[in-house]
């Protein structure tokens, strides 16, 4: 379970992740694909839906929230999802 299940601090935490961390491993190569990742661990799932990595996620981490984006594609809607 994430330490905070505050919406708002789970998207900012997996931004900066995100941009911290998987952007220089994921773009431009992955642009188009979604991820889903949990900003206590790290670990994320990648998918060409957002619904597939998202399952993978759910089952590997019950009752965690998720922040999920579309590489490469700031303006998609990021949020945090809970399963």
């Amino acid at each position: 379970m994430n330490r905070s299940a505050d919406p708002n601090d789970i998207a900012e935490r997996g931004r900066a992740l995100y941009a911290e961390k998987l952007r220089p491993l994921l773009e431009p190569k992955e642009t188009g694909r979604y991820v889903v990742l949990n900003v206590e661990t790290g670990e994320f799932e990648m998918g060409d839906d957002a619904v597939t990595p998202s399952e993978k996620m759910r089952q590997r981490f019950p009752g965690t929230l998720f922040y999920a984006l579309r590489v490469g594609y700031p303006a998609m809607i990021t949020r945090a999802l809970h399963f």
